[in-house]
């Protein structure tokens, strides 16, 4: 027996209708980050700021991101070189407490960024920035850069919260 279509009001029964309007601008806002990017552009995450994901290196490390970002077949070879020099910190620190991870993990995203900066060029850099941030999803709207550019202030974030 199916049930009864349930309506988008219903599921979202405790908002209001600016909030509706918010949860537009925010769908908006993910649908068009690709665009917006050029605008942000994303720093390495603080090792304070635990409540965004880490993702650029996960994203660096993948056939699939190196191919996002536009990195020749022929680059990728000594680009995984580099990659696996970096890893060796990286790997080293992944067991242990969160507190210790996150400043070498920053270490290392900060190497990855400004090899890619170097190797392939800003548009490559760019195209990394727009995959992090689409990867971190929801929680993106927790990093500093977004905040600004957004003008998210402390009032206007109480209804994000249920978001992150």
């Amino acid at each position: 027996m199916c049930s009864a279509p349930v309506s988008l009001q219903a599921r979202l029964g405790k908002f209001h209708f600016s909030d509706h309007s918010r949860l537009f601008f925010i769908i908006v806002f993910l649908a068009c980050s690709s665009f917006l990017v050029a605008d942000i552009t994303c720093r390495i995450l603080s090792p304070d700021n635990n409540r965004v994901p880490r993702k650029l290196l996960n994203i660096v490390h993948s056939i699939e991101g190196q191919r996002e970002m536009g990195i020749p077949e022929e680059a990728q070879v000594a680009f995984d070189n580099f990659l696996r020099k970096t890893d060796v910190e990286w790997m080293r620190i992944r067991v242990r407490p969160e507190v210790e991870q996150l400043p070498v993990i920053a270490k290392v995203e900060r190497l990855v960024v400004e090899e890619v900066r170097l190797r392939f060029g800003q548009k490559a850099l760019l195209r990394l920035n727009q995959l992090e941030l689409q990867a971190q999803g929801s929680r993106a709207f927790l990093r500093p850069e977004v905040e600004g550019y957004l003008n998210l202030t402390d009032p206007s974030n109480e209804p994000l919260e249920c978001f992150v």
